[in-house]
């Protein structure tokens, strides 16, 4: 006969194993988020100090961490190549060599195959070649500070492109 604990605990158990498998199936959609459609990119100690910088703003504030995607990374690194050989700054694409002009951040992370039904945005910085410019220069902006500290994004792409014939040399 078991004890009423020890049923309390076998009556649990299916709920219990169906909290697992949700919770790594949404783990194993983190992971296909950072990994679908686009090749791997590599990334620099000033992209990994970025994630650094504000996975700990958005803790000290709150908000979860960031997972680090590949695929946006990549979206991120194309439009950064594209502002800095054609010579723009801006959100939507002027001219590229990667996506259709007038494309927008979510065009873009369609194109390298991030499809996840989730909130997107862009914070983009220019001439700041240190992580730390450019989080403070984001900070100390109103709308990017709100975008870093907005609590519904779950994942990032970080690119930093130094384009010497550019504008800013760095985007």
């Amino acid at each position: 006969m078991l004890t009423r604990t020890e049923r309390t605990f076998s009556k649990s158990r299916p709920r219990y194993r169906w909290m697992v498998v949700a919770v790594a199936a949404v783990f194993i959609s983190v992971l296909a988020a950072g990994k679908s459609g686009s090749a791997a990119t590599s990334y620099d100690p000033e992209e990994f100090q970025f994630l650094r910088l504000i996975n700990e703003y958005r803790q000290e504030h709150g908000a979860g961490p960031l997972v680090l995607s590949d695929t946006l990374a990549v979206a991120a690194e194309h439009h950064s190549k594209d502002m800095g050989e054609y010579g723009f700054f801006a959100h939507n694409t002027a001219a590229s060599s990667y996506y259709r002009v007038g494309s927008k951040p979510w065009d873009r992370m369609a194109a390298e195959g991030y499809d996840y039904n989730t909130i997107r945005g862009e914070n983009l910085a220019t001439g700041t070649e240190t992580a730390e410019e450019s989080f403070e220069a984001w900070r100390e902006s109103p709308s990017h500070n709100a975008a870093m500290l907005d609590g519904r994004y779950r994942v990032i792409g970080i690119a930093r492109v130094y384009e010497p014939d550019g504008n800013h040399a760095w985007y």
